[in-house]
């Protein structure tokens, strides 16, 4: 019987790894451009009328 469950330690590594990438991406802004634009889409917008 542990003191902690294997959850707490799993979400810790991916909380440390996520966190590690946002560190990196504010560090090096050419880093964060190719991280966003590989997850969020290029913003458009429309033409006025």
């Amino acid at each position: 019987m542990g003191l902690f469950k294997p959850d707490l330690y799993r979400y810790l590594a991916i909380g440390f790894a996520v966190g590690a990438l946002f560190a990196v991406s504010s560090k090096d802004s050419s880093v964060g451009e190719q991280i966003a634009h590989g997850v969020v889409p290029v913003a458009e917008a429309q033409a006025a009328k």
